[in-house]
């Protein structure tokens, strides 16, 4: 335990001061890595379903024209076993809903979006 002649000694206070500027330092280089850790997780999910959505799209297209549900159902099958894929909402040129596919267990209804 310090004594009071312990902690005012100028020894003590240059080492608390280089402690907390430690954790300080330490503290905010940990948090920029999470903030840029969690803004390339987002890029890089953004990307994919991009993706995902324009290889749907292309694959789709004839089907989606001709509103065919059974073929696009057979074209919404590969993109649902994606892991990060929730949902499959297709859209005909009116903005009607031709196909809506969910994975089970998942807490958001893509129904209720498709229907708005």
């Amino acid at each position: 335990m310090l004594t009071k002649k312990g902690r005012g000694s100028f020894g003590f206070k240059i080492f608390r001061s280089f402690a907390l500027s430690i954790l300080f330092v330490f503290t905010a280089v940990t948090s920029l890595f999470i903030y840029y850790e969690n803004k390339a997780a987002r890029n890089d999910l953004y990307r994919e379903g991009k993706m995902l959505a324009d290889l749907l799209a292309y694959n789709a297209r004839t089907w989606v024209f001709a509103e065919n549900k059974e073929m696009l159902k057979d074209a919404v099958k590969g993109i649902m076993v994606q892991k990060n894929v929730r949902a499959v909402v297709i859209y005909n040129v009116d903005k009607k809903a031709l196909l809506i596919e969910m994975k089970e267990g998942q807490g958001h209804d893509a129904r209720n979006t498709a229907a708005q």
